[in-house]
Order: C-alpha cells, then sequence, then structure tokens
C-alpha cells in the first residue's frame, strides 16, 4: 500500500465518468439525523429480547442487520413496517444534496440505503418530477438498465440496488422488493459470500462501471454478501476511489493506492484493507485508492452550488418508531425471538433455555400455535445436539398441533427434520419416507396455487436434494441423479446460486462415482465457475480439490498433486483454516502413495497444529481424519493420541455419535496394529453406543469390520453370524454399497471353508450389486471367484456364461492382455469337453485379438493348437502349431514346456517315419530332462526312441530303451496308477523286442 502526494478533490474533479456507490453513511449527518445498522439493531436487539439476554446477543458481531430484520419480521412484524422508518425523513442532508447534483451533471449514483432521500434532494434542486427515476423493482432494473439512454432522454435516474419501501416519485409501494432482497442476504452466514445481487441487477452495474471510476462514499464493506463480490466481477473499471469516513485533528487526508504485493493486509486490522486488497487481486488493472478523511468535509469542499437544507432535523429514533409502530412483544415472542438468534450462532443449549421459557409462557397463556413452534425449536435444538430421541418426541407433540392448525410450512419443515435424524440414524428408507411426505404436501401446495412463495419452492428443492443425499448413500445413482436434477431446476427458476452450486456440485459427485470422468470434470468446472463469479474462494478450493481426488482415482498423481499443492497455497494466503488441513492431508494421502512417508509425515504434522486453531465441533471432524491418516501410514502411537482427544471433546459434548465414530476407529488403528483383540473390544463398545442410539448404518458397519477380523483369525461361524447380521441391516435400509460389500465377504468365507454353492450364491449377489454400483474393479473380482468355483464343481457351462461377462467388461475396459487369457481359458474348456472346434475358433481369436500378445501367451496357444490338431489326427498342421510353439519357448528359456514339444513333435515324425527329426528333437528333449531331472519326461523320451527303433527293425536298441523308461518308472513314481499302467505297457513291448 503506497501513500500518494495528491489532493482526492482534484482527483474527483478531474475526471469526467463517476459512478457513485452510496452506503447509510451518507444519511447519518443532520437534518437527516438516519440510524445507520448498528443503532437499528440495537434498538431491535433491545426491543426484541428478555433483558437477561439484550447483551449477550449484543456480543454477537457477526450478527448481520439483514438477518436480524428477517428473524423480527417472523416473529414481530409480518408486515416489516420497521422498515417504514427510512421512509418517513424526508430531509435530505449536503451528501444529498451533493450526490443529486452529480446526477443532474450525467454522473451515476447508486445506494444501498432504504431511504427516499436523494430523490428528495433532486426536488430540491428542482428537478422537475417527472425527469427523476427511481429504479427499484425487478421491472425497474430490467426497463432502465441503461443510465446512459436515460441521461440521453434528460433522466436523472436513482439505483436503489437493495430496494425501497416505496418510490416518492409514482407513489408506487415498493416494498417487497425490499423485503426480497433483506430475506435472500439474511439466510446467508458470515464468510459465505454469496453473491445476493440478483441477475436482473447485473447489466444495470456492468454499464455503469464500464470505463469509468467508481468512487464509494458512506459505505462500510459490511455486506459482503452481495455488493463487494458483485465489484469483483466488474472487470472494467478504471478506478476505486474508497472514501474511507476517519476523523482527525487537522482534518487532513492520506491518499493509498492499493498493490497486489500487499497480501499482508489479508489479515490487517480494517477490514477496508482486506476488502480493497481482495478487489485488487481480482481485478489487477483497475487502479484502487483507500482515502482515509472525514466524509462530511470532503463534502463540503466539493460542493459549489447553491442549495438549501431543512433547519428542523428528523428526529424520530428506532427505539422511538419500534414503540409506536410494532405490534407489543411480549415476553413468550422475546424467548422465541431470542431462541432464534442462537441457533444462527449454534449455541445450541441456549436454545434450549429459551425455548423451554417459550414453552411455558405459551401454555400459560394457552396459545397453541406458540406451544408448537416452542416444541419445534426444542426438537430443533436437541437434533443439533445428536439427541434424537428427545428431538423426535418434541418433534411429534410440535407436528401434532401443527396437523391441527392446519400449518404447511411447519407440518414440512418437520418431515424434513424427521429425514435428517434418520439419514443421520443410518435408516434410509424411513429417511426417503419422510421426506417424499414433505414433497407430496409441498406439490399439493403448488398444484393449488400457481403463484406460490419462492419459500415453497425453496423448501422443495431443499427436499429433493436431500432425498438425492439418501439415494447416493443407498447406492441407488440413476435415482440420486435425476433427483439432483429437479432439484438444480428448482434453484435455477428461482434464481438460488447457492443452491444451484451445490446441486451441480452434488451431481459431479454422481457421475465421479459412476466412472464418467469427462462428465464429473465438466459438472465441477460448472460449480467452480459459479463459485468464482460469486468470488467464493473457500467454495472454488472446495471445489478443486474434488477435482483433484478424481485424478487421484485414476492414478494420475502428478496432476492431482499440483491441483492440490496450489489449493494449499491459495488457503494459506487467505488463512482458510479448515482448507489448510484439507489440503495438507490430501498431499500426505498422495505422498503416502508415492512411497515418500517421511515428506507425507510433514504434511500430517502441519495439518495437526493446525487444527488446534479450530472451534471443538470442527476440530473432532479432523482429529479424526488426522488420526486414521497416522493409523494408515503406521504412525499408531500419534493416531490414538488424535482419536483420544477427539474422544474427550465428543465426550465432553455428548455428542455419541462422535464418541461412537473415535471407538470405531481405535477398532481400526488396532488392526492395523494386528492387536485384533483389542480391536474387537473397540468395535464391540461402539456397536454398543449405535445400536442404543439406532444408527444403524454405523451397526452395520461395526458388524462388518467385527465380522471381517474373525474371518481373518479363521473363526468362520462367528464370522458369518456378524456378516449376516450386518447383511440385514444393510437390506432393511437398502444400503446397495453395504449389501453389496457384505455379500462378497461371506462369498469369500464359504469359499476358504470350502462350501461352494454358498460362496456361489453370496458372489452372484454381490455381483449384481457391484453392477448397481457401477464397480468395475469389484464385479471382475466377483466373476474369477465364480470362475473358480464352477470350474472346480466342473460346471463348464456356467464357467462359459461368466466368462462371457468377464470379457464384456474387460471390452469396455480395453484390457485386451485378459481378454486373451479368457480367450485361451475357455478354449481350454472346450478342449477338455472334447468340442475342438471351438477350442480352435478361441486359441485362435485369442492370437488375432491382442497384437501386443506376450511371448509366453503365444507359445502356449500354439502348444495347445498342437494338441488339438493332433487330437484330429492332422499331422502336417500339429507339425507347424508345434515348431511355432518350439521357436517362441527356445527365447523365453522354458525348457518344461520345451521339452513337452520336443517330445511331441518327435512322435509326429515318427509317425510319418521321418526318423531322422523324430530323433534330432526327441533326444533334445532327453537332454532337457536328464538337466532338469524331469524321470518322467525322461521315461517318456526313451519309450519313444524305442519305438522309433522297433519301427527301424532294432529290436536291441528298442529294447535297451524300453528298459531306461521303464527303470526310470520304476525307481521314481511306481506308486501312481497312471504309472503302473505306462510300466505294463513297458513290459509288454520288451517281450515284443525279445521274439
Amino acid at each position: 500500500m503506497k501513500l500518494l502526494k495528491c489532493n482526492i478533490i482534484k482527483l474527483l474533479r478531474e475526471s469526467k465518468k463517476l459512478t457513485f456507490l452510496v452506503g447509510a453513511g451518507c444519511s447519518v449527518d443532520p437534518p437527516s439525523n438516519l440510524s445507520t445498522a448498528k443503532p437499528m439493531m440495537k434498538a431491535i436487539i433491545e426491543y426484541s429480547c428478555p433483558k437477561s439476554e439484550v447483551q449477550k446477543i449484543l456480543n454477537f458481531n457477526e450478527l448481520r442487520f439483514e438477518e436480524l430484520v428477517e428473524v423480527f419480521r417472523d416473529i414481530f412484524d409480518s408486515d416489516l413496517t420497521i422498515l417504514d422508518y427510512y421512509g418517513e425523513c424526508t430531509k435530505p442532508n449536503l451528501h444529498h444534496m451533493f450526490l443529486a447534483q452529480m446526477i443532474k451533471k450525467g454522473n451515476f449514483v447508486i445506494t444501498t440505503n432504504f431511504d427516499s432521500l436523494i430523490e428528495y434532494a433532486l426536488l430540491r434542486l428542482k428537478i422537475p418530477n417527472k425527469a427523476i427515476i427511481p429504479v427499484i423493482t425487478k421491472e425497474d432494473f430490467e426497463k432502465y438498465y441503461n443510465p446512459y439512454k436515460l441521461i440521453e432522454e434528460s433522466k436523472y435516474p436513482v439505483y436503489k440496488i437493495h430496494g425501497s419501501t416505496k418510490n416518492i416519485i409514482t407513489g408506487e409501494k415498493t416494498k417487497t422488493s425490499l423485503i426480497a432482497t433483506l430475506q435472500s442476504l439474511g439466510t446467508n452466514k458470515k464468510g459465505t459470500n454469496l453473491l445476493s445481487v440478483e441477475y436482473y441487477k447485473k447489466p444495470l452495474l456492468e454499464k455503469s462501471s464500464e470505463n469509468r471510476s467508481l468512487v464509494v462514499i458512506g459505505y462500510s464493506g459490511g455486506d459482503d454478501f452481495d455488493i463487494i463480490p458483485t465489484l469483483k466481477t466488474l472487470k472494467r473499471l478504471e478506478n476505486i476511489y474508497w472514501i474511507n469516513h476517519k476523523k482527525n485533528e487537522y482534518n487532513s487526508e492520506e491518499i493509498y493506492e492499493i498493490e497486489q504485493t500487499d497480501k499482508e493486509l489479508i489479515n490487517g486490522i480494517e477490514n477496508i484493507d482486506k476488502i480493497l486488497v481482495s478487489l485488487k487481486n481480482v481485478n489487477s488493472s483497475t487502479k484502487i485508492y483507500k482515502v482515509n478523511i472525514d466524509t462530511s468535509i470532503l463534502i463540503k469542499n466539493l460542493v459549489d452550488f447553491e442549495y438549501e437544507l431543512e433547519n428542523e432535523p428528523f428526529s424520530i429514533t428506532p427505539k422511538q418508531w419500534l414503540i409506536e409502530k410494532v405490534k407489543d412483544s411480549n415476553l413468550m415472542l422475546k424467548w422465541g425471538f431470542t431462541n432464534r438468534i442462537y441457533y444462527r450462532f449454534n449455541e445450541f443449549n441456549e436454545c434450549l433455555r429459551c425455548s423451554e421459557e417459550m414453552l411455558r409462557l405459551s401454555r400459560e397463556n394457552n396459545d397453541c400455535f406458540y406451544i408448537a413452534e416452542a416444541n419445534n425449536n426444542l426438537g430443533k435444538a436437541h437434533m443439533s445436539l445428536y439427541n434424537y430421541g428427545k428431538s423426535k418426541n418434541y418433534y411429534k407433540k410440535a407436528l401434532k398441533s401443527y396437523i391441527d392448525l392446519q400449518y404447511s410450512e411447519g407440518i414440512i419443515n418437520i418431515y424434513n427434520s424427521f429425514g435428517f435424524i434418520y439419514y443421520e440414524k443410518g435408516n434410509y428408507n424411513k429417511s426417503i419416507y419422510f421426506y417424499k411426505r414433505a414433497i407430496r404436501i409441498i406439490n399439493l401446495i403448488l398444484k393449488n396455487n400457481l403463484n406460490s412463495s419462492i419459500r415453497i419452492k425453496f423448501l422443495k428443492s431443499i427436499a429433493l436434494n436431500n432425498i438425492a443425499g439418501v439415494y447416493n448413500s443407498q447406492g441407488y445413482l440413476e435415482k440420486s441423479l435425476k433427483s439432483y436434477e429437479e432439484s438444480l431446476d428448482i434453484n435455477e427458476s428461482i434464481g438460488n446460486i447457492m443452491g444451484m452450486a451445490t446441486n451441480i456440485d452434488n451431481l459431479g459427485s454422481i457421475f465421479h462415482q459412476k466412472g464418467n470422468t469427462e462428465k464429473a470434470i465438466e459438472y465441477y468446472n460448472k460449480t467452480k465457475d459459479i463459485f468464482k463469479i460469486i468470488c467464493d474462494l473457500r467454495g472454488e478450493i472446495a471445489c478443486t480439490n474434488k477435482i483433484g481426488k478424481l485424478y487421484y482415482d485414476q492414478g494420475n498423481l502428478k496432476e492431482a498433486k499440483k491441483i492440490w499443492e496450489r489449493n494449499l497455497e491459495y488457503a494459506k494466503k487467505n488463512n482458510f483454516v479448515s482448507s489448510i488441513i484439507i489440503a495438507n492431508n490430501n498431499i500426505g494421502s498422495l505422498l503416502v502413495r508415492e512411497g515418500n512417508n517421511d515428506d507425507a509425515m510433514k504434511f500430517f504434522e502441519q495439518s495437526l497444529e493446525i487444527s488446534k486453531k479450530l472451534d471443538k465441533s470442527q476440530k473432532t471432524f479432523h482429529l479424526i481424519n488426522l488420526g486414521s491418516s497416522y493409523a494408515l501410514n503406521g504412525n499408531f502411537d500419534a493416531a490414538l493420541e488424535m482419536i483420544e482427544e477427539a474422544f474427550q471433546i465428543s465426550k465432553d459434548s455428548n455428542d455419541n455419535k462422535g464418541i461412537a465414530s473415535c471407538f470405531n476407529k481405535k477398532g481400526l488403528i488396532y488392526d492395523l496394529k494386528g492387536d485384533s483383540q483389542t480391536a474387537i473390544k473397540h468395535y464391540k463398545n461402539s456397536l454398543e453406543i449405535v445400536q442404543k442410539m439406532e444408527y444403524l448404518d454405523l451397526e452395520m458397519n461395526c458388524l462388518n469390520q467385527i465380522g471381517v477380523i474373525l474371518a481373518k483369525e479363521k473363526k468362520f461361524d462367528e464370522a458369518i453370524n456378524n456378516l449376516k447380521k450386518a447383511l440385514d441391516i444393510a437390506q432393511e435400509i437398502e444400503d446397495v454399497y453395504g449389501m453389496a460389500f457384505l455379500n462378497d465377504s461371506l462369498g469369500n468365507i464359504f469359499h476358504t471353508k470350502e462350501k461352494y454353492l454358498t460362496a456361489y450364491f453370496y458372489f452372484n449377489d454381490a455381483f449384481i450389486l457391484f453392477q448397481k454400483l457401477n464397480s468395475t474393479e469389484k464385479q471382475i473380482n466377483c466373476l474369477k471367484m465364480m470362475i473358480n468355483i464352477t470350474k472346480k464343481q466342473e460346471n463348464f457351462k456356467k464357467a462359459i456364461f461368466n466368462y462371457n461377462l468377464l470379457i464384456e467388461i474387460l471390452c469396455k475396459l480395453k484390457n485386451y492382455t485378459e481378454i486373451d487369457k479368457i480367450f485361451i481359458e475357455k478354449a481350454k474348456i472346450f478342449s477338455k469337453l472334447e468340442k475342438l472346434n471351438l477350442a480352435s475358433v478361441y486359441f485362435k481369436r485369442a492370437l488375432k485379438f491382442n497384437e501386443k500378445i506376450t511371448n509366453g501367451i503365444e507359445a502356449d496357444i500354439y502348444s495347445n493348437l498342437g494338441s488339438i490338431t493332433l487330437k484330429k489326427n492332422k499331422i502336417n498342421k500339429t507339425i507347424i502349431y508345434l515348431e511355432d510353439a518350439i521357436k517362441l519357448y527356445r527365447k523365453l528359456n522354458n525348457f518344461t514346456k520345451l521339452e513337452l514339444c520336443l517330445n511331441t513333435i518327435g512322435g509326429m515324425y515318427l509317425r510319418i517315419r521321418d526318423f531322422s527329426k523324430a530323433f534330432k528333437n526327441i533326444n533334445e528333449s532327453l537332454d532337457i530332462n536328464t538337466k532338469i531331472s524331469n524321470h518322467e519326461g525322461i521315461a517318456s523320451n526313451y519309450k519313444l526312441l524305442g519305438d522309433m527303433y522297433f519301427l527301424q527293425g532294432k529290436k536291441k536298441k528298442a529294447g535297451s530303451c524300453y528298459r531306461n523308461s521303464l527303470i526310470r518308472l520304476k525307481s521314481h513314481l511306481s506308486n501312481e496308477s497312471n504309472i503302473k499302467h505306462k510300466m505294463n505297457i513297458l513290459i509288454q513291448l520288451i517281450k515284443r523286442c525279445k521274439n
């Protein structure tokens, strides 16, 4: 940040094209005297909260004006009468007069204020009523998006980007525009950076900023949910002059130019510094200046025209307005209001206290609606504290009241909450049941009222997104895809940008699971583009992390590492603690996979150090993940230390699910250590909790883990018992993932027990389920096990059927080497079945199918083709195939197979009386067998040599060879039945030689 020696008044007067962005600070000076957000918020809190809670609520520095007003509307002021306060003042101050003069001179003014004081100032400057154009509603922004055109027509527009209570020029009531803006801003939490400037306002913002200087005045930058992200998207701004109101003793000014190198200011004291540096980093070509000056003195020095202000100041305070205009606030409603604020800041125990007070007072007043609301609030607080049993009881009471009162939105919210509770418990079917009930009610409302509120459509989009998440957890990817797409359609129709980002991101995740890499990257990039538009760097990092994971899963570690290292740099630069931890973990895991364990540990250790900065709830999640990473890397003591810390946090916060998860992770660590007994003990501790709390998915997981360990210990019956119980749960909740893996595990156990029919049954079920999950590798493994079983049982028909299924999968993967092997296996089966023509076809197909076939496989094929043609008595073809096999076996130095081929081909030459070639091949085979001490082979060689000499009439030599063959068989292999048969033949042959 560079201090400049120049004068802001001179700079502004020299600038010909100015656009002013005006905030609440401009309406503070007399005679306007309007309150800025903070005094109004203080008045609302003092009016709306029990006295005992006022100071606590005032201490929530991150509470936003828009959020507070939305809660106030819901509890006390459905018509938002409070906002009419800003329309009461008709007395412009000097700031407004100056801005009116700027408009008169052809400059543009955009204001975030709700008042109409700039319009009143234009009237005081004698601008004709019909020439003043307040732009407030959607229709106004669509009609008057081009300020240049209005100037040409001698019109004077005032662009009210956040709306206004009324249009004082036309008399039109425009509060709905203001309410819509407040609602969209109020629903967002600190740090999400959601762009809430509606799409129909963007053309005006782009037109009014192109090749111009923007002067920001009276604006703190606090509403970083819409204006700041919008400024980041305006690429053609020449300059930004940010007037930073500061009083000093000498009324001097300081002008600083913001530079891209000012990264250290991101963590500076002033929020304005962070904003300006982030603007500069996004729009490097725009010159940005921070001007520290007393804004009122600056305006006085800029004014060079006659003006007239009222002497009598506006004197109504926000507190007076509330007392006069808004209905009396009773204590019951005050506790309800305070509960909502506490809930916003995750103070769930405080929520319980407030809701209990609200319930007590509601009962005293016999107010059925607020009794229902209090029960609903209690259900919500207990749900957030993981007390699902208590939560359901309160929700049931609230639901009964809502049904009696026919309050649809209350019923919808409770059904959605039930859906969430059952999802958290892993009871997916019940979760879907309640989400569908919520959707049915919403559909009825939409059917009967085509102009239903955005709120109802928003609730439907949430329910559809949630139900899609449940389908995904179950493994029903197509159903999940459809529900996400429906949710996306709704969010697009109502302009819910964050909802759209969530849906598109989830769709990318589905395509990732389906193995459709191209589509997954396309959708992740779409999500990333949305986060870029709304300048949500956290969201962008999270999205690119997923792209990195996609490359990681593909084995493209170089690309994954590049993405994750870049994300780590961005996260560090912006001090996003959670993002830094995730990036470090990702890189650490990748390095482990590469075998760089020492480097990996450095990243894991950095994650651990940074996680200490997090609050407890966030810390638990990261500690458990880090503990798992350390365990998988063999650092068991450090892993246990982390899980123990997470366990204590979960215990202190009464988080049963967290406690169960910690026991589960301890089980995993001890299992990896090889201490199976301690592992089972921890899994059983986890199991006891999850069974009590009815967490079905976790119960299934524990039973599975115990079953797997017992199977490794050869305790098959106990293992089967646990795995079958887990499978029953998986079937109950329709968890396709669980069913698939459990069937696979049971198949492996029964295969080990040699109960092949039962094993085949489980593998077949697993294969069908893995097909649904698009899990190719698992499908292949199941088919291989099924083929192995059918071959053992000599059920060759089933073996061929499964081989054909396997070929289909391998063709999609273009795994030609494996396909070759299957063709050979099929050929061998047909050969066994004496289907020699089919066997020959598949051996030849294997040769043609893969041009890069290995020498070993090719040699085996020629050898097998030789055997087939031999059976078909095609001697010449047999010799050709065997000659090819011999050449390849020589190259491979595969002496065992080489001697067999040599011996066989020697026999073929013997049959056609080519004694020279017969002797050569048989003798070479004999040399090899002698070297490798293959006695059966030697016996076979001598037998063939005996046959050769016998055919030549050399009976003495023939007898000698037969005796040598017999000696080999007697001395080494005499106990085998087939050898005895050969020996009998040799004895007969020896006798023939003597005759």
